[in-house]
Formats: C-alpha cells, structure tokens, sequence
C-alpha cells in the first residue's frame, strides 16, 4: 500500500503528540502539528476517507478541552488565594485573635520541647524509625501495585479485579498535569 499526502496544515500544539489512524497522520515538533491526509493507492477515485478529518477534529477538540480546563483551574487557583488572603486577613487585624495566637504559640514551643525530650527515649525513637520504615515501605507498595494494576488493564483489558476475599475492586486511573522541570 502506497500513501499520499493530500493535505497538509499547519496547527498549533501545546504538547507532542501523534495519531495515525489509517488515514490521518499528525506530525509533531515542539511547537506545532502538521496535519497530513493521507490516501492510499487503491482508495476509488482518488478520494479522501472523510474519518481521516473527523478524527483529527476529535483529536484538536480534545487538547482545545484540555487547554480550556487548565486555563480554568488557573483562574479559579487566583480566586481561591485572592478569597483566603481575605479571610486570614480578617483573623489577622481582630486583636482577640491576636491574643489567643500568641498563647497558642508559647504552648505550641513547649509542646515542642517535651516531644523533643520524649523523642530522645530510645524506645521511642526505635519506634519512630519503624514508623518512618513502615512508609516508605507502604509507598513502594503502592507504587508497585499501581504499575502492575497498569499491566493488568493493558493485559486483560478490564478494569475491575476480585480480591482474595471475593470482593470486586474498581482500577482507577489517575491523570493530573505537573510542570516540567
């Protein structure tokens, strides 16, 4: 099967990503995609699959979303600091308030020091590194459940698993957007 290019268009693009589908290619760099149509050899009268722009709509309508939502939880972030600042603000100027953040930082300083001097008890401190142990055990854990969870839906392709007890468990994805470092 030989392809052709029919068309071919520049778009802008935030991520890098690709989608061939038979007849649509998009081609990435950093900063745009390019669109291309494709056509095979053998397509009647040399016309376009018109799947190949419907799933490239589909595709842009889903990062034009995705860029929608994250712009949102932008400007929603702003209006939540803007109202907190206000709220604490109004803690902060009352001088009862005041008063009584001061008495609770004197007894937060001396709740401190006998931590401290309960913390240097070696039975305690034994205890606090099995803690300190026990999570970042739990953490690997967790961590190598989630990917092996991942394998078992690309596996099986479902996303429920009975546990050892008979009860049915739902998989979960989890997706959030992190800044690059």
């Amino acid at each position: 099967m030989i392809l052709s290019i029919l068309s071919e268009k520049q778009l802008p693009l935030r991520e890098n990503w690709e989608l061939f589908k038979g007849k649509l290619l998009l081609d990435t760099n950093l900063n745009s995609v390019t669109l291309k149509t494709l056509m095979d050899d053998n397509t009647q009268n040399n016309q376009p699959d018109t799947e190949a722009p419907v799933a490239a709509q589909q595709a842009l309508k889903i990062d034009e979303l995705v860029l929608k939502y994250v712009r949102e939880v932008e400007e929603i972030k702003g209006k939540l600091r803007e109202e907190t600042s206000m709220f604490k603000d109004t803690f902060a100027n009352d001088e009862e308030y005041k008063k009584l953040q001061d008495e609770i930082q004197v007894i937060t300083k001396k709740r401190k020091l006998v931590e401290e001097k309960l913390s240097k008890i070696p039975s305690v401190a034994d205890t606090k590194a099995k803690i300190q142990s026990l999570k970042e055990d739990m953490r690997s854990a967790q961590d190598m459940l989630s990917a092996y969870l991942e394998q078992y839906v690309q596996t099986y392709n479902q996303r429920t698993i009975e546990d050892e007890n008979g009860a049915v468990q739902e998989i979960i994805p989890s997706y959030k957007l992190v800044k690059q470092k």
